[in-house]
Formats: structure tokens, sequence, C-alpha cells
């Protein structure tokens, strides 16, 4: 929900901008967004290679209460949907398409 909010943000700013400042601000909503994918794929890494090395077992034999595999997984799937809606996002006709060429 965040990501297509924030691409609706960046289209808006896009619409009001003048076109000579257009530019700057696209390509600074699809850094923004492609920051934030980023952030959303090193924590689904994160979680997605934890469980892939230990199971509910370890968990519990560890100390954890036995509800902590699947909170853990749970989470895994929250992060796996926040990069899947920021990918979608990036490449959806939320923002303008073809981006126009970046200039400093």
């Amino acid at each position: 929900m965040f990501a297509l909010s924030m691409s609706c943000v960046c289209r808006v700013l896009c619409a009001v901008r003048v076109r000579a400042c257009a530019c700057r601000v696209v390509w600074c909503c699809v850094q923004i967004l492609n920051f934030a994918l980023t952030l959303e794929l090193l924590d689904s890494r994160f979680f997605v290679e934890g469980l892939n090395n230990f199971t509910a077992a370890d968990f519990e034999a560890a100390g954890f209460p036995n509800t902590t595999f699947g909170f853990i997984t749970r989470i895994r799937d929250n992060e796996l949907a926040h990069a899947s809606a920021l990918q979608s996002a990036i490449r959806s006709d939320l923002l303008p398409w073809p981006l126009p060429p970046h200039r400093h």
C-alpha cells in the first residue's frame, strides 16, 4: 500500500510541476522507490535465508516460544509482499513511462 501511495504522490507531483522540473521530480520518485525496494529486498532476503537455515525445532531448542517460527514466517511473507508491491509500482503506469532522460 505504501508503494502505491508513494507512486500516486509522485505522479501528482510530476503533473503539477512545470515541464522543466518534471524530469527531476520523476527521477527523484524512481530513485526513492528503488531505494525502498532495495531495503525490502534486503529485509526479505534476511528472513528467507534464516528460515532456510533453521527449523521450528531449532528455535524451540534455542529457548524461543513454539510460535516464533510461524511469526518469523509471517514477517518474511510480509517483506516479500512489500518488495513485490514496490516492483509493481515501479513497473506500472503510475509513473510516466517512458521516463524522460535524467539531467543533473
